[in-house]
This record gives structure tokens, sequence and C-alpha cells, in this order.
């Protein structure tokens, strides 16, 4: 009899949307604010993959030096396949612009994206949740895992 495990909706997957969001909307309002960022933020903190995907593109501009702002942001997803249609990468990356409440918080989102990737719980990954067929084993998920032990 094969073993059953519980499956997990993603809309509980340990993420904070709004933190992800509020840390892209941040860089797009004053890029000043990415040095913070990159301190506490990897792309891998991103559970959302088009938001993994924005940050890379803006990790690669500010290594290549470019100027980081919607326009140039855009111009590289579009390239990178991340929006269907220029119309839908500019409405998203706009609403990110009007989710942040103020660029000077922008530590604390990512402390909140950061501590759901490696809370007090054990639990630094989706991977660590209930019901994981490796259940036992240390963890070894490349996304700066605590190497905590499934449960």
């Amino acid at each position: 009899m094969a073993q059953e495990f519980e499956q997990v909706d993603q809309t509980e997957l340990p993420y904070s949307l709004e933190a992800e969001q509020t840390i892209l909307g941040s860089i797009f309002v004053d890029a000043s604010v990415l040095s913070v960022v990159l301190e506490r933020i990897k792309p891998d903190s991103f559970f959302n993959e088009q938001h993994k995907a924005l940050f890379q593109i803006i990790m690669q501009m500010f290594t290549s030096g470019e100027k980081i702002d919607i326009v140039t942001v855009l111009n590289a997803a579009m390239a990178g396949h991340i929006f269907d249609t220029a119309a839908e990468g500019r409405a998203y990356l706009g609403a990110l612009v009007d989710l942040v409440p103020s660029v000077a918080n922008v530590e604390s989102y990512c402390k909140i994206v950061e501590e759901i990737l490696h809370p007090q719980s054990g639990i630094c990954c989706p991977f660590h949740l209930t019901g994981h067929p490796n259940r036992g084993t240390k963890c070894t998920n490349a996304a700066g895992c605590s190497g905590a032990t499934y449960f």
C-alpha cells in the first residue's frame, strides 16, 4: 500500500505576497534602497516565481551598472518573457509602485520575507511542510535553508 501524503494548497504556503511586492516596488520608487535589500534578500528569497525573475533582472542590471526603473526592468522582463504583453507588465510594475506605503520601511519588508524563509520554527522552505516524502532527513534546499529536519 502506497503511503499517502497530505496535499497542501499553495495559498497555505508560508510567504507574504505583500512583502515581496513592496520590496520590488520600493526599488522602483527609490533605486538607492537596493543596497539595503541586497544585504538581506536574494532571488531565492522570493516565493513568487515572477518576483524571483524580476529581482534577478534587477540584480543583473545593478551589477552591470544599468539604471533601474520601471521602463528598463520592463524591457528586460519582456525580453525574458516574464509577462505575456507589455501592457500587462506595465500594469503590474506600476501596481508594485502603488503598493509601497513607505520606502523608509524597506528593511522591515525584507525582514518579513527573510523570517518566512528562515523561521524560528525550523520550517525554512515550503518542502518542510507536514507530509513531505523525505520526512526525517536534513533539508538540502539551495535557497539558503538552515538545514532543519523535515517533519
